[in-house]
C-alpha cells in the first residue's frame, strides 16, 4: 500500500499496531505504534524508535505479503506461521490475522521481532538425514516450507498433521496418511534420500 498524508486513515486502519516491511529497507521489520495525518511512528527490530513522515509529495510503499502458512526453524524447534483468513482487515502482521505456534508442542506464541525475524530470514531447509543427525539436539527440524521432522516418535509432519513415521535404523518411512505419499516421495527425490516408503 502506498502511504501518504491523503490516505493516512487507511494506513492507520490497516497497519497501526502491526509489523510491516517498508520498500527500500529490504527484509527489515518495523512495528507501527501510531499513525497520524503527518507521521507514522514505531520501533524497528533493533529497538530503535522511528518516525516516517507522510506526505503526498514523497509517498512510500508499505509491504507485507502474508503466506497462508509456512514452517520455519526457530532455535531448536519448528514453528508454523499461519494466516487467520477471517481477520484480513489488517494488512500488516498482527495478532488478529497471524498465528505462530510450535509444530512439536502446539503452543502458540505472541508475535515478536525474534520470531518474525526467524521467519523472514532465508530459511535453510535440510535433508531428512541431516535432521536425524541433529535429533538429539533439536525438538524438530524444518524440512520444507510445509514439512518437518519431529524427534519425539520420529514423525514426519506436513503442517501440523503427522503423515508418516521414520525408522532411522531400517531406513524406512511408514506412511500414515496415504494422500501425502506423493509429496513425501518428491521430497526424498529432491534431496537424494534413500528410504523405503511403506504405504
Amino acid at each position: 500500500m502506498i502511504a501518504m498524508s491523503s490516505n493516512w486513515r487507511d494506513v492507520q486502519k490497516y497497519y497501526e499496531h502491526s509489523y510491516i516491511k517498508i520498500q527500500g529497507y529490504g527484509d527489515k521489520l518495523f512495528y507501527v505504534n501510531r499513525v497520524r495525518e503527518t507521521m507514522l511512528q514505531g520501533v524497528d527490530e533493533e529497538d530503535t524508535l522511528f518516525e516516517l513522515y507522510l506526505s503526498d509529495d514523497a509517498p512510500f510503499l508499505i509491504d507485507y505479503v502474508l503466506p497462508h502458512r509456512a514452517v520455519f526453524q526457530y532455535g531448536k524447534d519448528v514453528m508454523q506461521l499461519r494466516r487467520n483468513p477471517s481477520r484480513q482487515y489488517r494488512r500488516g502482521l498482527h495478532q488478529d490475522n497471524t498465528t505462530i505456534l510450535s509444530v512439536t508442542t502446539g503452543q502458540t506464541y505472541d508475535l515478536s521481532f525474534g520470531l518474525l525475524r526467524a521467519f523472514v530470514e532465508k530459511q535453510k531447509y535440510v535433508s531428512l538425514n541431516e535432521a536425524m543427525e541433529h535429533r538429539s539436539i533439536y525438538m524438530g527440524v524444518a524440512l520444507t516450507p510445509r514439512m518437518s521432522y519431529i524427534r519425539a516418535g520420529g514423525e514426519l509432519r506436513i503442517d501440523l498433521t503427522t503423515v508418516a513415521t521414520v525408522q532411522s535404523i531400517k531406513r524406512t518411512i511408514k506412511v500414515k496418511r496415504p494422500i501425502f505419499t506423493k509429496e513425501i516421495m518428491q521430497y526424498l527425490k529432491d534431496n537424494n534420500q534413500a528410504f523405503e516408503v511403506i504405504v
